[in-house]
């Protein structure tokens, strides 16, 4: 990766906002947020993700029925999932809750979406947005959000899963990024909270995560 030398770091309500070029790729960038990254997006191919857990998203979305999707992200970012979504299943209409106007502004100056992207994004968080969302609307809900790299509180509540289950088509599916380690006692807590509201649950991470070795990312 290569710093775009002209971006030093603009100030958000979510921190120092950085953008940095891929040197192996022409249309590649890495969003910084606080020297964190938080999302890389290839603006010639938005099907290439370079994060796994986002492949491990993708790998969900390409196994549900073929058509466009109804789907809900609580976390912008950079938007690459409802980029991804956007060229795999043109026509899906898409709605991101971010809370950041500044950090929306500065991606969609920077790194703007492919024409016909269907993706509203509102200006609320999640907690809020998900409360406003009609009754059986989405397809799928993202949630990949993360203020000092861990996901909001309010955001894994039996209070808030319970909004999201309201939210989702009675075939829906709910996916949701966290990062753990240790004795993933996180995950643990809120496989169980899940459980109150959903009837499966499935977790995916790297073996190192979950036995312990290491910390990353794990997806419900």
């Amino acid at each position: 990766m290569l710093a775009d030398q002209g971006d030093p770091g603009e100030g958000t309500a979510g921190g120092a906002v950085q953008f940095l070029a891929d040197a192996d790729r022409p249309g590649g960038w890495l969003l910084l947020i606080d020297r964190i990254r938080q999302s890389y997006v290839d603006l010639d191919d938005p099907t290439y993700l370079d994060f796994e857990y986002a492949q491990w998203f993708a790998d969900v979305f390409d196994a549900l029925p073929a058509g466009p999707l109804a789907v809900t992200h609580v976390g912008g970012g950079a938007c690459t999932l409802a980029r991804y979504v956007g060229a795999t299943r043109p026509g899906s209409t898409q709605i991101v809750l971010e809370p950041d106007e500044q950090l929306t502004a500065l991606v969609r100056a920077r790194l703007p979406f492919a024409r016909g992207t269907r993706v509203r994004i509102r200006p609320v968080g999640g907690a809020e947005g998900i409360v406003a969302l009609r009754d059986a609307g989405a397809d799928v809900l993202v949630l990949d959000a993360f203020a000092g790299g861990r996901v909001p509180a309010e955001l894994t509540t039996v209070e808030f899963l319970t909004e999201v289950a309201r939210a989702l088509k009675p075939a829906g599916t709910f996916l949701a990024n966290i990062a753990d380690g240790g004795d993933v006692t996180y995950t643990r807590r809120l496989v169980a909270a899940l459980r109150t509201v959903f009837a499966d649950v499935l977790v995916r991470a790297d073996p190192a995560v979950l036995k312990g070795r290491r910390f990353g990312n794990v997806v419900l």
